[in-house]
């Protein structure tokens, strides 16, 4: 944050975990939990780990909308000793939506005279990011990603997330981790339930990047099916509110 040893770096001075977003408040035992993997990655990254509490989420009134202001208002508690506040981007810049609480278009208005907000990894995929991961083996042992699941501060290994992520290292051509779980089934693959265009691109992306890749033939195929099956399924939605608007 503080500091530019490159001109196109920053100097990180803590990653920051939030306890109250994604693990609540009344679940310690699962923060905890979290929590250990998260110091895992930053150690493996060489920087320190700070977490601090809110109770932003469970006042929320839409938490889609509010999150990046939530991350953005955790991060300028550390304006004292950073002049960046850095948030990882949700989608690439060819499928990012909005309305959405965490955007590049919108997440810089965040900012202030002294403390800017910058998002960071909207050039990627995620396929491509997963990538990058994978090449760090302590960082990917300790992947977490799941929010549907029970919540335990680990991951579940089934959920829809789960799976595309799994999904996302065998396209890049690199091992599932064990904090994933087994690898999916044809079964789970096909059942992948996309519930907007955003998650259809993601599955697009898994499915184009396994072309260069030596992802089994047979899941490929299920991916190409869960691919059509889901724009399907939301073109119909989509035509289905345009008729009744």
């Amino acid at each position: 944050m503080l500091g530019q040893p490159e001109p196109d770096r920053c100097q990180i001075v803590t990653a920051l975990m939030v306890n109250g977003f994604d693990v609540a408040l009344n679940n310690p035992e699962a923060f905890l939990v979290a929590q250990q993997s998260a110091q895992k990655i930053a150690a493996a990254m060489g920087v320190p780990l700070t977490t601090i509490s809110t109770n932003w989420r469970a006042t929320a009134h839409d938490w889609g909308n509010e999150h990046g202001s939530g991350l953005a208002a955790c991060l300028n508690l550390f304006s004292s000793v950073a002049d960046i506040g850095l948030i990882g981007s949700d989608e690439d810049y060819a499928n990012f939506v909005v309305p959405w609480g965490s955007n590049p278009i919108t997440n810089h208005f965040l900012s202030g005279e002294s403390f800017r907000i910058v998002s960071e990894g909207g050039g990627f995929g995620r396929t491509a990011k997963v990538a990058s991961l994978a090449a760090i083996p302590r960082v990917a042992e300790n992947l977490r990603v799941c929010w549907e699941g029970p919540e335990t501060g680990e991951n579940c290994g089934v959920c829809e997330k789960c799976v595309r992520t799994k999904l996302n290292f065998m396209a890049a051509g690199k091992s599932i981790p064990l904090s994933l779980g087994a690898a999916p089934t044809m079964a789970q693959i096909i059942a992948l339930r996309a519930r907007n265009p955003v998650q259809v691109s993601f599955i697009v992306d898994i499915l184009n990047s396994s072309k260069v890749t030596e992802m089994n033939s047979m899941k490929r195929m299920a991916l190409g099916f869960c691919v059509f099956k889901n724009k399907a399924k939301n073109a119909a939605i989509g035509l289905k509110k345009l008729n009744a608007g």
